[in-house]
């Protein structure tokens, strides 16, 4: 299961923004295969398939006042 929770303090997302990229030697956009799981509330996808290893992800999205935000984050995969 991914869970990724989106806190906007007072705006709301823009959901057209948001990017998601695994970060490898060549970067990977993930953002078409992850649309459907991607809503206000952040990205959820119970029974997501992903195989062992490790793994850096950035996340970039905007609110709707334009104010952009981005974040890396690693896990490992077992």
């Amino acid at each position: 299961e991914i869970l990724i929770r989106f806190l906007p303090k007072t705006v709301t997302i823009d959901l057209t923004t948001v990017k998601v990229t695994l970060l490898k030697f060549i970067p990977i956009d993930l953002t078409d295969r992850l649309k459907p799981y991607i809503s206000f509330d952040g990205i959820i996808l119970k029974d997501a398939n992903v195989p062992p290893g490790r793994y850096r992800v950035r996340i970039a999205l905007a609110d709707a006042q334009g104010k952009t935000s981005a974040r890396e984050m690693s896990f490992e995969v077992q």
